[in-house]
């Protein structure tokens, strides 16, 4: 393959792939808009770059009331988007989706410090495989 020199195909991925959020909650903390500070200039510095991100909740609430844990996941993902947009992101290199507790790895049971990791957007990226010659 052969990358455009603005292109950087080698690299990994050199920041954290999660963005967490407190319980309930959607909105980013000061330690998210870092995260997505430095992620927003990896992409616009990749334009090919293709961004995906899944919403999640815990497992709070998600018998009582799956619809609000489904918009609250939701709510997560967008939140994250809008910030990468508000960056210089084209909204058009973004697709989302959300999927509440369904991927949940703690229980009911389980201490509010595992729970918290599952209070989270995943995000990922992907370039094409081939791009055109320049």
């Amino acid at each position: 393959v052969k990358w455009p020199s603005n292109i950087s195909a080698k690299v990994m991925w050199p920041l954290k792939k999660e963005v967490y959020f407190d319980k309930d909650k959607f909105d980013l903390t000061a330690e998210a808009k870092t995260n997505l500070d430095n992620l927003a200039k990896f992409y616009i510095d990749n334009p090919l770059a293709i961004i995906s991100l899944t919403g999640h909740t815990d497992i709070d609430n998600a018998t009582k009331d799956p619809a609000y844990n489904e918009k609250l996941s939701e709510n997560r993902a967008m939140a994250v988007k809008n910030y990468l947009v508000s960056k210089g992101v084209a909204a058009s290199r973004i697709t989302y989706e959300y999927k509440a507790a369904t991927e949940a790895k703690a229980t009911s049971t389980d201490s509010e410090e595992k729970k918290s990791k599952d209070r989270k957007v995943n995000i990922t990226y992907t370039l094409p495989k081939t791009v055109p010659n320049e």
